[in-house]
């Protein structure tokens, strides 16, 4: 790099806040939440999200979990933001929450028709 001033400055690290915690007594029990984020890794093979726990689904109250693709069972809409759904909390080997078996609950069918119509 050159002394005349092109050099970029350097980030801070990101810092991600602490959320609330999944409760241990959820796992083995259905909850319902919203899509809160839709991720994909940069080669497209891994698509996952996180959904907001339970009715107060603000990030800062709520408890946020993991769920792969996979796990979403709706075959007619693709998991979206802000869309709700029912799942069943489950807890792997290395203690990490993950929601299986999410699907659509019928208000989450209606958002996700709106939007399917709107496009």
């Amino acid at each position: 790099m050159s002394d005349s001033g092109d050099a970029k400055p350097e980030r801070a690290p990101r810092v991600r806040a602490e959320g609330v915690p999944v409760p241990k007594e959820f796992v083995g029990q259905t909850k319902t939440g919203l899509i809160s984020d839709v991720l994909k890794t940069r080669l497209g093979s891994g698509q996952f999200g996180f959904i907001l726990v339970g009715g107060d689904v603000s990030k800062e109250n709520a408890p946020r979990i993991y769920f792969n693709f996979t796990d979403f069972t709706d075959a007619e809409f693709r998991p979206r933001k802000g869309y709700a759904v029912a799942f069943t909390v489950t807890e792997d080997e290395n203690s990490r929450f993950a929601a299986k078996n999410v699907v659509l609950t019928a208000a989450g069918k209606v958002t996700a028709a709106a939007r399917e119509a709107e496009m």
